[in-house]
């Protein structure tokens, strides 16, 4: 059997490698999406399929993590904040597996991209449901309302950004295809990418000293950073450098 420290271990060294890699293949999938990676997949469903794979996940780590884990024998009993945490990550998941795919119409997908984020998701999910499961003690007040804070602003931010775009494609539907403007699109071209960044930074304060959750946090801005410089580098194409000045960074505002 393996351990949860060797896996974790493992898993970021797999997040640091890919990091760069993004930066060369981007993933093939909406704006992005292209021959060669298996067969075309409907963008609703793939993404419906691929996003509930996470909280499963994160509920078989949650109560079986003794069982899959060799080095997770005690558990620890829960307080009442260490057990409305997996709530909070089960809330972020219904939205993105339930209401996001319900309330827009996606690109399509690939076969290698659905593949590639379930066991992402398996891993991830049962990662951290098994560490917040034999956690430790209750933070202090301040660390708590950090996270709670921060975590709520990345949410807010990420469906905020995400819903505008999602009215940008209905627009393109109908003939008309809108540049990204306003608000902090006037400063990165993947808002919403930055929310969910920050989200999850959150969220790993949140549930500090956990690792697997930092560990996610630092895969979310692994995965999402060379994908909005894609994005930004696909709108300057598209628009010209006029539509899309330097000065619109791609996720991080003033820096990147």
């Amino acid at each position: 059997m393996i351990t949860h420290a060797s896996l974790l271990t493992a898993w970021f060294a797999v997040a640091v490698a890919t990091f760069p890699f993004l930066f060369t293949a981007t993933a093939p999938y909406g704006k992005f999406v292209r021959a060669g990676w298996g067969p075309f997949i409907d963008g609703n469903v793939g993404w419906a399929t691929q996003e509930v794979v996470s909280p499963i996940a994160f509920w078989l780590g949650h109560t079986r993590g003794d069982a899959i884990f060799d080095d997770l024998t005690h558990r620890t009993p829960a307080s009442g904040y260490a057990r409305a945490l997996p709530w909070v990550f089960t809330a972020h998941y219904v939205y993105r597996a339930l209401i996001y795919p319900a309330t827009r119409r996606m690109s399509r997908t690939t076969a290698a991209t659905v593949c590639a984020a379930v066991g992402f998701n398996v891993i991830n999910g049962v990662l951290i449901g098994a560490e917040l499961a034999h956690g430790s003690a209750k933070p202090n007040d301040a660390q708590i309302i950090a996270g709670a804070a921060i975590m709520a602003c990345g949410a807010a931010l990420n469906i905020w950004y995400d819903t505008l775009l999602a009215r940008l494609r209905a627009q393109r539907a109908s003939g008309a295809y809108v540049v990204p403007t306003g608000g902090l699109f006037n400063l990165v071209a993947c808002p919403h990418y930055l929310g969910e960044s920050i989200e999850w930074i959150g969220f790993a304060i949140l549930t500090a000293p956990a690792r697997s959750t930092a560990v996610f946090a630092f895969w979310t801005f692994a995965n999402l950073f060379p994908r909005a410089v894609a994005t930004r580098a696909y709108y300057r194409r598209r628009f010209g450098a006029r539509a899309f000045p330097d000065r619109i960074r791609a996720m991080i505002p003033f820096i990147a």
